[in-house]
């Protein structure tokens, strides 16, 4: 299973699509067959609240069939945190698979709206989510590259 703590305004809806740095899956010239990546969008108190969706190009998509775990659901000094889980394999093809490889990375797309309810976003970015494989060495540094973690000298050679 896939463990995942999403933090975000409490009096915003905000979410996190994986697979895509951007609002479209697989882009072909200005066109988009595949639509949005997979989504899971977080706009409440409520269980019910916590949502998966398959997005569209530059549109909300739809809601799709739960693989959800919702572990806890709370507001602190106004931030809002899930503590969420969900099997590594999609459950259907529009929701996103993990892979099982000891290490992988995965494009994302976050964004939070005006308000509690779902639709245009006030603030958006992409960044990339790296997985690592527990208690397993794993150089941090490209080969040839040294620096300091905590002034502690990384080389990989």
């Amino acid at each position: 299973a896939v463990h995942m703590t999403l933090t975000g305004p409490a009096d915003k809806w905000f979410g996190v699509g994986f697979g895509s740095n951007r609002m479209c899956v697989h882009p072909q010239g200005d066109e988009c067959p595949d639509g949005g990546p997979y989504a899971i969008i977080v706009s409440g108190d409520n269980d019910d609240k916590v949502v998966e969706r398959k997005l569209d190009f530059h549109g909300p998509g739809v809601i799709i069939d739960n693989s959800l775990t919702i572990e806890s659901n709370k507001v602190v000094n106004g931030w809002r945190t899930v503590h969420l889980s969900r099997p590594l394999e999609g459950k259907t093809s529009k929701h996103y698979t993990f892979g099982t490889s000891s290490s992988s990375s995965h494009e994302l797309i976050m964004a939070n709206g005006c308000n509690l309810e779902f639709g245009q976003h006030c603030g958006h970015e992409s960044n990339e989510l790296n997985i690592l494989q527990v208690d397993t060495p794993m150089p941090i540094c490209q080969t040839g590259v040294e620096g300091t973690v905590n002034n502690a000298k990384m080389r990989s050679d």
